[in-house]
């Protein structure tokens, strides 16, 4: 990111733009369904609510696909300089630790920090972000419809996600597992490929393959553990949510059966009631998510990023070539000595 700080500033207000986008489109619903239901039926209202309607969904849109585009720019020109990076660490490192590693596990865990990289980003900017700024948003439309509506709302949305990311973090030691089991396992497959002609030198394919079974089995064990932890919690959420919308809706349709609020604001209230719960859970599952990524993210540089034993003194001068020569005197070489190559 700070290689490249345009970039992704210019996607954050894209993102950020979007979201905002998405919240005027609500509220110009609800301005269209006032305009459509109120006492009196002016034309020109409601044809205005809905130029400004149609006008903000398409700048949702056209905002959304520049922050796809530009995302796509950001995360794979990143990869291409993470990866150089970490290989130039590498190759700085001494030969006894690649006689402790294995090469094709090194190869893989390099090859996924791009992909990691770009998982940690698109969480961030695509799915913690925007229910962030559409919970702020949604505060604002309730403050004007309701403050202690408002406050039930903004305390229940900050509970539901807290408890969420607590408990997800909970499963924090299914991730690092995974981590750690899928790298060994991705490993193991590339070094057997690779080395596929000593397995059938050796007629050694079945043993190979019933031993890749066992890492293949491990990474599977560790990766079942924690999609069941993370289907667990979502079903304690939806189990809230489906508690949490009907009493908002109970209550608003009091409200409203009162003449205390619109027919918009019915409206308005509960699809931002939706999308402001329905955000908590995106919310939290892409904070555990990137907690797993950053597990990834850690367990590789673990190993690959440890301190090289033996470095250059900071501005050492580099090698000059001087001009000398070599000469060769007296050598001979070849597989036949009477026809010797030099």
């Amino acid at each position: 990111v700070a290689a490249r700080p345009g970039i992704f500033v210019t996607l954050g207000l894209l993102v950020a733009a979007a979201s905002i986008s998405s919240i005027g489109v609500q509220y110009a619903m609800k301005l269209l369904i006032d305009a459509m239901t109120g006492g009196i039926r002016a034309r020109s209202t409601v044809y205005a609510a809905l130029g400004g309607f149609l006008g903000l969904v398409i700048l949702e849109s056209v905002l959304q696909r520049a922050a796809a585009l530009t995302l796509g720019q950001a995360t794979v020109s990143s990869g291409v300089g993470i990866r150089l990076d970490m290989v130039n660490y590498l190759t700085g490192h001494q030969m006894p630790f690649f006689q402790n590693q294995r090469a094709g596990s090194l190869g893989h865990r390099i090859s996924g920090l791009a992909g990691i990289f770009g998982a940690i980003v698109h969480r961030l900017l695509r799915e913690v972000t925007p229910p962030l700024i559409t919970f702020a948003g949604a505060m604002l439309i309730f403050v004007t419809i309701d403050a202690a509506m408002a406050a039930i709302l903004g305390a229940v949305f900050l509970a539901v996600t807290a408890a969420l990311i607590l408990l997800g973090l909970r499963g924090h030691v299914h991730h690092t597992a995974f981590a750690q089991h899928a790298g060994t396992a991705g490993g193991e497959l590339i070094d057997l490929i690779g080395n596929i002609w000593v397995v059938k030198a050796f007629a050694a394919r079945d043993r190979e393959l019933t031993r890749l079974e066992g890492f293949l089995d491990e990474e599977a064990s560790a990766q079942r553990r924690g999609w069941f932890f993370v289907e667990q919690m979502r079903g304690l959420h939806d189990l809230a949510l489906a508690v949490l919308v009907g009493g908002t809706l109970i209550w608003a349709i009091g409200r409203w059966s009162t003449g205390a609020i619109s027919t918009g604001d019915v409206v308005i209230i509960s699809t931002m009631t939706f999308r402001i719960l329905h955000g908590s859970r995106d919310l939290a599952m892409a904070v555990i998510d990137t907690s797993q990524q950053f597990s990834y993210l850690r367990e590789t540089l673990d190993i690959i990023g440890v301190p090289q034993t033996l470095s250059d003194v900071p501005h050492a001068p580099r090698l000059r070539v001087g001009e000398g020569h070599v000469e060769m005197a007296n050598v001979t070489f070849g597989y036949d000595a009477s026809d010797p190559i030099i």
